[in-house]
C-alpha cells in the first residue's frame, strides 16, 4: 500500500467517523437552541413573578440576570454531554474554576463590582426612579447591572458609577420616603 492509498484511507475512516457523531452534534445543537429558548421562557416567567412579588425592581432584574446566566451555562454543559463531549465539559468546569481564580486575582475591580452589585441588589438604598447624589454626582437612578449603577444627570449625562464606588462613598438619597425639600 502506498502513501496515497493510506492517506485516502485515513480520510475515509475520518469521515465514517464524522458520519458517525452526526447525529449527536445535530441533537445537541437541538437541545442547545431549545434550553436557550426555554432559560429565556423561565427566566421572564421568574421575572414576572418576582416582579408581583417584590416592590423592588432592581432586584428582580438583578436575579432575573444571574438565573438566566446559570441557565445558559447548564444547557452549554448539556449540549456537550449530549454531543459526547464530557471530556470537553470536565474540562470547561475544571478551567473555569482555575480561570475564575487567576482572573478573580488580574480583575479585582471587576469582581469587587459584581459583589456590590450583589450587595446593593439585595440592600436597596435606592430604587429605579430616586434620586441620589454619589461621588459629586447627582441624578435619578435607571439601572442597577451586575458591574455598574447608570445614572442620568439633571443636565442629560448618562453616568455609569462603578457598584464599588456606591458601596464606599456616602450615598444621599433624595427621594427614598417620597419626599423631597427643595430649600
Amino acid at each position: 500500500m502506498n502513501a496515497i492509498d493510506q492517506i485516502k484511507a485515513s480520510v475515509l475512516d475520518y469521515w465514517d467517523s464524522f458520519l458517525q457523531h452526526v447525529p449527536k452534534l445535530i441533537l445537541g445543537l437541538i437541545i442547545l437552541v431549545l434550553a436557550i429558548m426555554i432559560s429565556r421562557w423561565l427566566s421572564s416567567l421568574f421575572q414576572n413573578r418576582l416582579s408581583k412579588r417584590l416592590d423592588d425592581q432592581l432586584l428582580s432584574l438583578f436575579l432575573t440576570k444571574i438565573l438566566r446566566m446559570a441557565l445558559i451555562i447548564l444547557s452549554v454543559l448539556l449540549a456537550f454531554n449530549v454531543m459526547g463531549f464530557t471530556g470537553v465539559a470536565a474540562g470547561l468546569l475544571a478551567g473555569a474554576g482555575v480561570g475564575a481564580l487567576v482572573i478573580g486575582f488580574a480583575f479585582q475591580d471587576i469582581g469587587a463590582n459584581f459583589i456590590a452589585g450583589v450587595i446593593l441588589a439585595f440592600n436597596r438604598p435606592f430604587s429605579i426612579g430616586d434620586t441620589i447624589e454619589i461621588a459629586g454626582v447627582m441624578g435619578k437612578v435607571l439601572s442597577l447591572n451586575l458591574r455598574t449603577t447608570h445614572v442620568k444627570t439633571f443636565d442629560g449625562k448618562d453616568v455609569f458609577i462603578p457598584n464599588n464606588t456606591i458601596v464606599k462613598e456616602e450615598l444621599i438619597n433624595y427621594t427614598k420616603d417620597g419626599f423631597i425639600r427643595l430649600s
